[in-house]
């Protein structure tokens, strides 16, 4: 990253090579690439977004279940995700609890993989971990569905929280770290 000394040399040439006479200057680039670095530190940690507990897997504990603007969710993350796509980007989403796929999970056996959301004839799930299971599903379903993990989710919440400071206000937790897989709410 470059030092300070080295910002406030390109700021002083911008500003020159932009100044017009008999007119006030601009702000400074300096100033406002200060600006959105404070903002940008002022946003909570994506590390806090979920509650992962340290034991994850099969029968094993993960995430915060809730409610929010009615529908159940697996955790913080996907109604981040539905923000992001619906009141930022302006998509249509549903929330998929009837569509399936067929996978060979890591015991060998037969099982079924129901996505998170359906977007425009497209299944998206969202994914904080990516488990041995959760790759094998992931190459089932190569071209069906979109995962989101951790490097395509810190980004949209960020931008989540910065357009939505309180949004996580309409999140209403059920479970803390509960049992991993579907839940009856």
């Amino acid at each position: 990253m470059p030092d300070v000394l080295s910002f406030r040399k390109l700021s002083r040439e911008i500003v020159e090579a932009t100044a017009i006479p008999n007119l006030p200057r601009l702000p400074t680039p300096l100033r406002d690439m200060k600006r959105t670095i404070e903002t940008i530190t002022e946003l909570p940690s994506v590390t806090k977004f979920v509650p992962v507990t340290t034991k994850c897997g099969l029968g094993k504990t993960q995430g915060t279940k809730g409610m929010f603007r009615g529908m159940e969710c697996d955790s913080y993350w996907e109604a981040a995700w539905y923000i992001y796509q619906v009141d930022i980007l302006g998509n249509v989403v549903i929330r998929n609890t009837t569509d399936s796929f067929a996978y060979i999970n890591e015991n060998n056996e037969k099982a079924r993989f129901y996505p998170d959301f359906k977007m425009q004839g497209q299944y998206h799930e969202i994914k904080g971990i990516f488990r041995t299971n959760d790759i094998l599903k992931q190459d089932a379903t190569l071209g069906l569905v979109t995962f989101w993990g951790p490097n395509e989710m810190k980004p949209i919440i960020r931008e989540v929280y910065k357009q939505f400071p309180n949004w996580k206000n309409e999140y209403v937790e059920v479970s803390h770290a509960t049992k991993y897989g579907k839940s009856k709410l």
